[in-house]
């Protein structure tokens, strides 16, 4: 038994998790790609980026505020405890 409940997840429930789990790296490996591509682009073509760093970590500690406000303060703490 997982502890969340009295009955195990059924072999479908699995498979959705699993599928979702997948299609979830997919989308990350698929973003990073991206930047991969637009950070090689800005270099090559010796541009600016249009987003200061200081605007992109201002966006990404909202992003992180958020999640504290959604999820509770130790959603960090699980994810990083997963880590080995």
């Amino acid at each position: 038994m997982s502890g969340f409940g009295d009955t195990e997840p059924t072999e479908q429930q699995k498979a959705l998790v699993d599928e979702a789990l997948y299609l979830r790296g997919r989308i990350i490996a698929s973003y990073a790609q991206v930047e991969f591509l637009l950070a090689d682009l800005v270099v090559k073509l010796d541009l600016r980026f249009p987003h200061l760093i200081e605007s992109r970590i201002k966006a990404v500690k909202k992003i992180g505020e958020w999640a504290v406000a959604k999820f509770g303060s130790n959603a960090s703490a699980r994810s990083s405890s997963a880590t080995p």
